[in-house]
């Protein structure tokens, strides 16, 4: 597999681009079906091939510029349920590289240095299926 220096994205909400992030973390999860039994001589068996729920959490980071994420997260009125969200990988190392769907913004933080830019990091889990392309 080739190396990279980060994962440097686009976030866009319905085709606009709204933060330009590092994908510092990407979890896909999936949950199998345990149909262990008394003949699993006390071994953990899954069913093949079937899962009762999948996941993607993304963990970015970025330099605040516009606050358009800090907005969305701290007013009590905007819903931190985001549609049509696109991430566009500018440095992917495969051929895929845009990751699509509804997406959840489950944490927003912020942090700066006395002589620094104002920072922030947010998490975004997935509602619903998501494309990979």
């Amino acid at each position: 597999m080739a190396k990279g220096a980060g994962r440097l994205a686009l976030l866009k909400k319905a085709g606009t681009a709204i933060a330009g992030v590092k994908v510092s973390t990407m979890d896909c999860e999936g949950t199998p079906i345990d149909v262990s039994d008394q003949n699993s001589s006390g071994m953990v068996q899954l069913l093949a091939g079937v899962f009762t729920g999948r996941q993607m959490t993304l963990g970015v980071t970025g330099v605040e510029a516009d606050e358009v994420l800090r907005n969305i997260a701290a007013d009590p009125s905007q819903q931190l349920y985001l549609t049509d969200l696109t991430f566009v990988f500018g440095n992917a190392l495969a051929a895929k590289d845009t990751i699509t769907g509804d997406f959840f913004m489950t944490k927003y933080g912020e942090s700066a240095a006395d002589d620094g830019a104002v920072t922030f990091s947010a998490t975004f889990v997935s509602s619903g299926s998501w494309t990979l392309t």
